[in-house]
């Protein structure tokens, strides 16, 4: 029960964050970075009804599944609305096809089992990281949010990690990442309005 309302935080917290960006004047520009949060969302509904189910072992492979999807697409279609968002990257912009390009095949090669599912986040992630702190340095408004929210993901999944497997902390680190996850969600909902609030 416990893990499934863990999990469940992470729902509330991209429904907090659509709901903001939704509350935006130009919200369908921001229709991949919503759609980041709904395959994250995704996968962590399919991990409370695993758990509130007693379908641990039944639905491991779908929840697994889900997890992935949200990794291989959910990550880099953030990391692109993070460089949209900032005007780092735009749709005008030779270099974005060539990012959405790189990160495609990325993706690609990660549901073939070619590319690990680390290395995909991992790029996305530094991908945006950059792009938030190029946007900070030109004092672009909700650079430093997009900067912290993908600080916290980068803390949440390399330092915390998601496993139920016994660890340093045991199993808190499951609830710990889920927790941290729901507070990243919201902040990239914060970020998006952040940025679309001074442009409009």
């Amino acid at each position: 029960m416990l893990f499934a309302l863990t999990d469940f935080l992470v729902v509330i917290g991209v429904v907090i964050a659509v709901w903001r960006i939704r509350g935006t004047r130009d919200r369908l520009s921001h229709a991949d970075t919503t759609t980041g949060l709904a395959l994250f969302a995704l996968a962590a509904l399919v991990g409370s009804i695993r758990f509130l189910s007693d379908q641990v072992e039944g639905l491991q492979d779908a929840h697994s599944l889900a997890s992935s999807t949200a990794a291989i697409l959910g990550t880099p279609l953030l990391a692109l609305g993070t460089s949209r968002s900032l005007h780092v990257l735009t749709r005008r912009s030779p270099a974005y096809y060539g990012v959405v390009g790189a990160l495609l095949l990325l993706g690609f090669l990660g549901m073939l089992g070619v590319t690990d599912l680390q290395l995909i986040a991992s790029l996305s992630a530094l991908f945006a990281i950059v792009s938030s702190g190029y946007a900070l340095y030109r004092r672009r408004p909700g650079a430093t949010l997009w900067l912290a929210s993908w600080l916290l993901l980068l803390f949440a999944s390399l330092a915390i990690g998601g496993s139920r497997e016994v660890t340093t902390l045991g199993i808190a680190h499951w609830h710990i990442y889920h927790a941290l996850l729901g507070v990243w969600a919201v902040l990239v909902g914060e970020a998006v309005r952040a940025c679309t609030s001074h442009n409009a």
